[in-house]
């Protein structure tokens, strides 16, 4: 295996390409100075792609021919193409923090580029930013580092993911590596992006990124390591368009990866699921030792009255059941027994006394059929990049006769609540929130300090 570059074409050398000569055949099939695109096969699974690596040079003009060459390269192509490296030009404005503020003129070519040729960003994990200005007073951080694969790959069904390890070890870019990550640093670019004005934020970051090179380097000498659209709502034309859409929301929602508590980086399916079952069970599967109730409290709080006592125990009725089940929204999504609330709604003329008859013993007998009770949890990322299992937010996706049951029960409670909830409770008590107590409070501190 000879190693592949670009030196020839460019004064100093842009591109190295080193490959593991045992797993697949590497072809080169143009070299130029900003791009080396190559055909690869995969010699266990005869599998054939082509791949670009680009190194942008380091202004919009000289880019330029780089955007060229690419659609030169992908406008011919109807096989899997991934691009990837460092392209020394970002997207958005959001993906530059702090320095002189992006203009459209700036990263015009590129989303142009990537629109033409309908390349895709794919899945990644670790560092936002990948690039750092090493400028201590005048930091900059940005994403300049990216792997993007077209439509065809996503067609393909084939996976692919990207993990940036911090900017610092090797170059002040972030090398895409497999097994590596900085939480603490991960964790400080997010707070960057959410208030980047915040100075104890700009000012931890240089600390956090030295300490991260630091591990990073002292990984590095004991392991070798390798390398919802809106406007879809409405279902849109059964167009190819479509399809790549929703093939590109398939492979953004694979979790390729998961750092564990301990910094290593699980890549392997089974793991991964090993790592949510693990975690969640330690939230939700272990019984642990509680206190009794204290029935002395009840007699000094508001209690409800007869009246209410009795709305609340009176049997349900099938006009209740019916409009628990039509109040459900037809796109919500579906239990385990991946039967959705339109499906009720258009056969509730056969499926409606069923279903009264399954809801109303649930009511008589306080006992539920054990697989009403079963629920599909569907993980939501709650950033854009989640290294780990607690930075998934679980949303339970339950059965409709389940949600009917409980429904009635939020109904009946629902007007009660006033008479047992003082209106000071902000949280609990309807149109209000509790960010108005703590409103109230600053301007009542504020006026006492007024003369």
């Amino acid at each position: 295996m000879v190693p592949i570059n670009n030196f020839d074409t460019v004064a100093g050398g842009r591109i190295l390409v080193i490959w593991n000569s045992a797993v697949i055949d590497l072809y080169p099939e143009d070299i130029s100075p900003q791009v080396i695109h190559c055909r690869i096969l995969n010699k266990s699974s005869q599998l054939s792609f082509y791949i670009s690596f680009t190194y942008g040079l380091y202004s919009v003009v000289n880019r330029r021919s780089m955007w060229d060459k690419l659609l030169e390269l992908g406008e011919p192509l109807s096989m899997p193409w991934i691009v990837l490296g460092d392209f020394n030009s970002v997207k958005s404005p959001e993906e530059k923090q702090l320095g002189v503020a992006l203009t459209w003129y700036e990263f015009k070519d590129f989303v142009d580029c990537c629109l033409a040729l309908g390349l895709h960003d794919a899945p990644t994990m670790g560092c936002y930013y990948t690039w750092y200005s090493n400028n201590e007073g005048n930091p900059v951080w940005c994403k300049l580092d990216r792997v993007l694969l077209n439509n065809e790959w996503l067609e393909a069904g084939l996976h692919c993911g990207a993990h940036f390890s911090p900017p610092g070890c090797l170059s002040d870019h972030s090398p895409v590596r497999a097994k590596e990550a900085d939480l603490a640093l991960q964790e400080a670019q997010t707070q960057l992006e959410c208030d980047p004005e915040n100075p104890a934020i700009r000012g931890s970051l240089g600390d956090l990124r030295r300490k991260a090179v630091l591990l990073a380097e002292a990984e590095r000498l004991f392991y070798y390591q390798k390398a919802k659209i809106h406007f879809l709502k409405s279902g849109d034309k059964n167009t190819k368009f479509f399809h790549d859409m929703v093939k590109r929301n398939e492979a953004r929602s694979s979790i390729l990866t998961i750092t564990k508590t301990d910094g290593t980086i699980v890549t392997s399916a089974a793991e991964i699921g090993h790592e949510f079952v693990a975690y969640y069970t330690s939230l939700l599967g272990i019984e642990v030792q509680t206190l009794s109730v204290d029935s002395d409290v009840f007699v000094w709080g508001p209690k409800l009255s007869s009246e209410h006592a009795l709305e609340l125990c009176r049997a349900v009725t099938p006009l209740e059941v019916k409009e628990a089940i039509f109040h459900i929204s037809d796109n919500k999504a579906p239990g385990p027994d991946e039967f959705s609330a339109c499906f009720f709604k258009r056969a509730w003329n056969v499926v409606g006394d069923p279903v009264f008859t399954a809801v109303l013993d649930f009511f008589r007998s306080g006992c539920m059929l054990r697989q009403l009770n079963h629920a599909i949890i569907a993980l939501v990322p709650k950033t854009e990049h989640c290294p780990s299992v607690t930075d998934y937010r679980p949303i339970p996706c339950c059965n409709v006769v389940y949600k009917a049951i409980t429904k009635i029960i939020a109904d009946r409670l629902a007007p009660t609540l006033e008479h047992l909830i003082d209106r000071c409770q902000a949280a609990f008590v309807g149109g209000q929130n509790i960010t108005n107590n703590i409103f109230l409070a600053q301007e009542m501190v504020r006026q006492y300090t007024r003369k």
